[in-house]
């Protein structure tokens, strides 16, 4: 899955949201291989008239744009079931959301790693479980809104996750995502 934003850009209008919308849609296309990403605006309700002004304006706007495979609103229980190829939210909410996840994720391998370490027989099912959840904190972030190609880490990423983002970036690198977010940078 590609989300953006996920804690660059705090306060957003809606054209934001649609350039975010297509910037995810190519890198979807191009690291992911899905030619037709589906697109999910993240928000407190799956209705079209949810959320805060800026996001009707938006939800309209994706809904209207003939280019975007867009599928609606997306509550954040919704993101990690596949429910979208593409998230497309405000950095706040999603920076929220993100943190969230992570959170979760970590209490979860507490509870499995306190609960069943003293089974031997559970302790493979164990590390295999452990191997999925610490894979879903190797995000890259991918900076929009500027002529080039910068991916950012998070500050407390570990070497998976920097190397995560050295590999998206060079998939990405010789993709014709450069010349799209140098046009959206001109916008």
């Amino acid at each position: 899955m590609v989300a953006l934003d996920l804690g660059a850009v705090l306060q957003v209008t809606p054209e934001t949201l649609l350039s975010y919308a297509k910037v995810g849609s190519l890198v979807c296309q191009q690291l992911l291989n899905r030619p037709h990403p589906r697109i999910g605006l993240l928000n407190v309700g799956t209705e079209a008239r949810k959320g805060l002004p800026f996001h009707v304006k938006a939800y309209q706007m994706l809904q209207d744009d003939p280019s975007l495979n867009f599928i609606g609103n997306i509550e954040p229980h919704m993101v990690l079931t596949g429910a979208a190829d593409v998230v497309v939210c405000d950095g706040y909410g999603g920076n929220i959301a993100l943190k969230s996840m992570a959170g979760t994720v970590r209490i979860i391998q507490k509870l499995l790693i306190n609960g069943i370490e003293s089974h031997a027989g559970e302790a493979k099912v164990l590390g295999e479980l452990s191997k999925t959840l610490l894979k879903i904190g190797e995000f890259a972030g991918l900076v929009v809104g500027v002529p080039s190609l910068i991916l950012k880490s998070a500050g407390r990423s570990k070497q998976t996750d920097f190397l995560a983002s050295l590999e998206y970036g060079y998939k990405l690198s010789d993709s014709k995502i450069k010349k799209i977010m140098g046009q959206l940078a001109a916008v």
